[in-house]
């Protein structure tokens, strides 16, 4: 979390001094609710790291100040250990030091949780068990893996088989059985027949010269933005497709 606040704050920072307002909120918003509230507290539940929480705390408090001011500062004042200090006074977050293998740790662990959470979801999983083969720091963090990516069990073994999780380079995997990713996958199947038949008449309606000429611009531009999209969604099922191929 702190490697996060502090390129944060950089870049928020030059945001601000060249008055790109618009570019710091969204970096401001990003950083606030994708890492601070959706992991770094959702992480901090099972284990508290009551410094790095202050931190972490007055970090974002101090960089929302810019755009929040009343409400950043009543909440700093209501702080026990701010003291008598002023939020609107404070100096700008500073760097500090931390454990850059601790850091690429984490990251490894979101990985692995962000595509566990996606397959749990796409295949409607009521319990999953995670499998791993030589990845020790899985070990020492399987009750933080299990709770963030809902999953019943967290596991080394020296093999086994299931879903490979396809995002990170480490050995682990879904308890998946062949029949429930199968029937997935016939799911899946159709929805790509159903975005490949629409990008066909698409590219049909397109492709017939007489529309393109006659039918009114937007329209036109309507059609080539509805093509790309179904585009997109078709790469997509693919990819899903591919992935539970493999199992």
């Amino acid at each position: 979390m702190l490697n996060k606040l502090q390129h944060s704050s950089q870049i928020i920072a030059t945001h601000l001094d060249n008055y790109r307002f618009s570019e710091a909120y969204e970096a401001l918003y990003h950083t606030v609710w994708n890492d601070f509230a959706d992991w770094y507290i959702e992480a901090s539940k099972g284990s508290m790291n009551e410094s790095v929480l202050v931190h972490a705390l007055e970090t974002v408090l101090k960089l929302a100040h810019p755009f929040a001011p009343f409400t950043t500062e009543t909440v700093w004042q209501a702080l026990p250990w701010s003291g008598t200090s002023i939020l609107a006074t404070a100096s700008w977050p500073e760097k500090v030091t931390f454990d850059k293998k601790l850091v690429a740790e984490f990251e490894d662990i979101r990985t692995i949780v962000s595509e566990a959470r996606t397959i749990i979801s796409n295949l409607g999983l009521l319990k999953s068990t995670l499998y791993y083969t030589n990845v020790p720091f899985l070990a020492s963090n399987a009750d933080l893996l299990k709770r963030l990516a809902g999953l019943s069990g967290v596991r080394e073994v020296a093999s086994g088989h299931g879903l490979h999780l396809t995002t990170t380079p480490y050995t682990c995997w879904l308890d998946v059985d062949k029949a429930t990713a199968r029937q997935y996958i016939n799911k899946l199947t159709e929805r790509h027949n159903g975005y490949q038949e629409s990008i066909d008449k698409l590219t049909a309606r397109l492709a017939n010269k007489s529309y393109v000429k006659n039918a009114p611009k937007e329209l036109v531009a309507q059609t080539k933005e509805q093509l790309k999209d179904q585009q997109a969604l078709l790469a997509t099922v693919a990819s899903e497709i591919s992935r539970f191929s493999t199992t």
